[in-house]
């Protein structure tokens, strides 16, 4: 791992910086040439802002420079808040009325729980688990509110009528809403739609409060927590840097409890993956001893994974999960035979059943709906005809 821009960025994007680490750090900085594309990564991988308060205080910086750090910082900040204010308006119009079970998970939810400043951790959107006796109740309650709907990824929102409403809570496992304050809201069935093996009976049961201005929140317990960062950013081989932050913050709270984290993560199957993340940060943390042995370690392998994924989107992404293998396991050398068989099982009912585009592309009156289980059937095999050739 010899590229400057890269260890400032793991260093420097996070909250906590140690005085070993900031000491590493200035070394680094008088060796740094492209201040551009090192504030280009920095906003694109999404730690912007904390690498900003770290300049800042840091010193030694060129002030023309600062204010260009600066102007990123306050565009984060300003989303961030935009994003914690629709997480109120839905808790108090769309959750509270219908007397919803909730829980809010990443973006202003864990920032305001893990971080002393929350405003640096940037949040796209707002994303809300609500079990299934809910869905539909807090759904309608979102539309008398003027949240439009995505009907799909690719659609732009719209106002659907009563027949697309109805196909899209019988065949979604994830609602997109826009809200009235251009906020991007995804309500969820599931954590994981692909493997169920967080089931929303047990989170919605076990949701803690967060208090925020009065209003009070449901959100996931700090072990269960761990155990989702871990599975869904390492699905993701932890392609945005503010997601090491994340990390970073969740394991220096005071509650945090890495044997009681890893019980937790052993019940779920996760404990080498857990495992894994928790040596990845360890190595982060202490940067400068980093060795050509520790690429091989499990922690090592994700960590260099996250390099390969720096200068790349989610095409990169997809390529690097591809030529890993992880298209239908994700991460499987970190799991147990058992469990990869599981996941196998989980992803083969999930991909033979309906969705919303199936009603989209042919739309049925509702007694003739299981005609997309043939119709989805003939795209699988035509899609796996189509690669194979």
């Amino acid at each position: 791992m010899d590229d400057v821009v890269f260890k400032l960025l793991l260093l420097l994007g996070r909250e906590h910086v140690s005085e070993d680490q900031e000491k590493y750090a200035r070394g680094l900085l008088v060796q740094l040439k492209d201040w551009n594309r090192f504030m280009s990564l920095a906003h694109a991988k999404m730690v912007s802002g904390f690498v900003y308060q770290n300049l800042e205080r840091i010193g030694g910086v060129d002030p023309e420079i600062l204010e260009r750090w600066r102007q990123l910082y306050r565009g984060v900040a300003l989303n961030a808040l935009r994003v914690r204010a629709e997480m109120q308006a839905f808790q108090q119009t769309c959750i509270a009325p219908t007397a919803a079970r909730s829980v809010f998970f990443k973006g202003p939810a864990l920032a305001e729980t893990y971080y002393a400043s929350p405003s640096l951790r940037p949040s796209r959107d707002l994303d809300v688990l609500i079990p299934d006796e809910d869905f539909e109740a807090v759904f309608r309650a979102a539309l008398e509110q003027g949240y439009w709907v995505a009907v799909t990824e690719e659609t732009r929102p719209e106002r659907p009528d009563e027949e697309t409403c109805q196909a899209l809570l019988k065949y979604s496992s994830v609602i997109n809403f826009l809200s009235p304050r251009g906020v991007h809201v995804e309500m969820h069935r599931h954590l994981d739609k692909h493997t169920k093996l967080f089931p929303t009976e047990d989170l919605v049961t076990s949701a803690e409060d967060l208090v925020l201005a009065g209003t009070t929140y449901k959100v996931l317990p700090l072990d269960m927590l761990l155990c989702y960062v871990c599975f869904h950013n390492s699905r993701h081989v932890w392609s945005h840097l503010h997601w090491l932050s994340d990390l970073d913050a969740i394991v220096r709270n005071p509650d945090f409890d890495r044997g009681r984290a890893m019980e937790v993560a052993r019940r779920k199957g996760l404990d080498q993956l857990v495992e894994a993340c928790l040596e990845m940060h360890a190595l982060v943390a202490a940067l400068w001893t980093w060795t050509e042995d520790q690429k091989q370690t499990p922690g090592g392998k994700l960590l260099s994974l996250c390099e390969m994924n720096l200068a790349g989107g989610l095409e990169v992404e997809e390529e690097i999960r591809t030529s890993l293998g992880w298209r239908s396991v994700p991460y499987k050398e970190f799991l147990s035979p058992k469990m990869q068989r599981r996941l196998r099982r989980r992803q083969a009912i999930h991909r033979f059943h309906p969705t919303i585009r199936e009603y989209l592309e042919w739309p049925l009156p509702e007694r003739w709906h299981f005609m997309y289980y043939f119709t989805r059937l003939i795209w699988r095999v035509r899609l796996h005809v189509l690669k194979t050739a």
